[in-house]
């Protein structure tokens, strides 16, 4: 379930993204701290 919530997170993301709703400069640390997020659960699923 975290781990769909967590693609759900990344699909706001990029909606903003498109309507340039957020600066590249605050969206960039957000993608990069999800990517870390999702990668840290899919590795709590696999153990």
């Amino acid at each position: 379930m975290a781990r769909r919530s967590a693609t759900e997170t990344a699909a706001i993301l990029d909606i903003l993204d498109r309507r340039q709703a957020v600066a590249a400069s605050v969206l960039a640390p957000a993608l990069a701290l999800l990517e870390r997020v999702v990668a840290m659960l899919a590795r709590l699923a696999g153990a």
